[in-house]
């Protein structure tokens, strides 16, 4: 209640009402480029007591097939963040294409390079509970497009070796020998 900001989970269900306790998604515009974000929890380990007894985390299969049918239509870009497992965020990217990114929070994949998913959705990793803090260039996506590597990191690198190169080439031509 204290927060400034938006708590997601599309999946963290009032067992008396059947809603959400949280806002499922938010959505949001970068330039000209609309922004679906959704929240899913991982399901807790039998008998946790994180929970009250009105509260509830749903398989994922239950709620966001509504979710995702609800940001397709008007949203350029989809992000999903949770904590659910990388087998479980595979077969999501798969079932849903419409998703370009996955912000996967757990303790041990902290930090690691992009993982492509699929043709449209990638996953990049994060610690859990807020410890960490990262900065992703999303320039080489365009709405409705794969993801492709940038090639002008690739393509700086290569004209560096060529110059070095062709340095190396033109002191053996000094000598002869």
């Amino acid at each position: 209640e204290k927060s400034q900001f938006d708590w997601l989970s599309a999946n963290i269900i009032n067992k008396t009402n059947g809603r959400p306790i949280f806002k499922p998604a938010i959505s949001c515009n970068i330039g000209d480029t609309k922004i679906g974000v959704v929240g899913l929890t991982n399901q807790l380990p039998p008998n946790s007591t994180l929970l009250d007894k009105d509260t509830e985390i749903k398989p994922w299969q239950d709620t966001l097939p509504k979710v995702i049918n609800g940001l397709t239509t008007n949203h350029d870009f989809i992000i999903l963040l949770t904590n659910l497992s990388v087998r479980e965020c595979r077969e999501i990217a798969m079932l849903y294409p419409a998703i370009n990114l996955i912000i996967h929070a757990k303790k041990a994949d902290a930090n690691q390079l992009p993982v492509n998913l699929t043709e449209t959705a990638i996953l990049v990793r994060t610690g859990k509970k807020g410890k960490y803090i990262g900065m992703m260039n999303v320039s080489n996506w365009y709405p409705g497009s794969k993801w492709q590597a940038d090639n002008h990191e690739l393509l700086a690198n290569k004209k560096e070796e060529r110059d070095r190169l062709s340095r190396q080439l033109a002191l053996l031509k000094d000598r002869p020998e």
